[in-house]
């Protein structure tokens, strides 16, 4: 008999479903899908928006403040201190750009 014909399987080759894990980010992570689980469920219940949305949460983004614009600037101006380029949304870039030529 050949060595690999001695070696049997290990374990129920019927059984496909992968180990129980039991650990803190196991339960964290399935903390937060039954969160996301139960805001839907919550979000049917809730009439319908004039957005067309039932979900009230802000779907539309904020007009940037100037203690945002600060401080993408000084992330800008720190990153290029460092040789390096930041990479800003388009909205903040326009914003900056902006307000540094009034």
């Amino acid at each position: 008999m050949a060595e690999s014909e001695s070696r049997a399987p290990q374990g129920d080759p019927t059984n496909t479903r992968p180990a129980e894990i039991d650990t803190a980010e196991t339960s964290r992570a399935q903390r937060y899908v039954a969160g996301l689980h139960r805001r839907r469920a919550a979000s049917w219940r809730l009439p319908v928006l004039e957005s067309g949305r039932s979900d009230p949460w802000r779907y539309d983004p904020l007009p940037l403040t100037d203690c945002q614009l600060d401080g993408w600037r000084a992330a800008v101006v720190h990153l290029r201190g460092h040789g390096l380029e930041a990479i800003v949304p388009l909205a903040v870039w326009r914003a900056l750009r902006e307000r540094n030529t009034a």
